[in-house]
């Protein structure tokens, strides 16, 4: 009988491995040098089991598409990502139109929604030391003076009487829940038996 428990319960039962980390207070320290507030939502969450890993272009769109709005950035969080921008091999963030799709990477978290958040508000790749927008390189923190300008423009930052801000809605990536199946069932009933058998 524990067996057959404990096949329903792992039947039951959805893994990820990614969380919800948006860095909050080292986006916002990053971000201060281009005056722009960035004002995290309520968390949301998509629970898709094809969307934890990104694959290919088609699963992230598919993904964007999810969460549509005119002024808000929107924030997944996922396991991997295997394709962005027509290339495919392992990346930590990836950027398009609105729709930010990230991995956990510890401690340089910050760094990476800072910089995925700088494409999202038109800046592009730049091969410059200490540039949080340099590829492939953690351990950058600074914007130019034509980013932040350029950043300023963005149709995505608005204004009130604090000052310039943009809206990010963290978006969790998480797995459907298995419901557990006739066949873990009958595999668990036929285990019992073969053991009794045995004995």
């Amino acid at each position: 009988m524990k067996k057959l428990l404990l096949l329903f319960f792992m039947g039951s039962a959805s893994v990820s491995a990614s969380v919800i980390d948006t860095a909050e207070e080292g986006v916002n320290a990053l971000m201060s040098q281009t005056l722009i507030d960035v004002r995290f939502l309520d968390n949301a969450e998509v629970k898709n089991t094809d969307y934890q890993v990104i694959d290919d272009e088609v699963e992230l769109f598919s993904l964007f598409d999810s969460f549509q709005s005119d002024s808000i950035i929107n924030l997944f969080f996922v396991d991997e990502i295997n394709a962005c921008s027509g290339e495919f091999s392992g990346f930590t963030g990836c950027s398009v139109n609105n729709s930010i799709a990230v991995t956990n990477v510890g401690s340089f978290q910050a760094e990476l929604n800072t910089h995925e958040l700088g494409h999202i508000l038109s800046l592009d790749h730049l091969d410059e030391p200490n540039n949080i927008m340099r590829l492939l390189d953690f351990g950058n923190t600074l914007f130019n003076d034509d980013q932040i300008d350029a950043m300023l423009s963005s149709d995505f930052v608005q204004v009130d009487s604090d000052g310039f801000f943009v809206e990010v809605k963290p978006i969790l990536v998480s797995a459907i829940p298995l419901p557990p199946s006739i066949f873990m069932f009958l595999s668990g009933i036929f285990m019992l038996i073969a053991k009794r058998i045995k004995q």
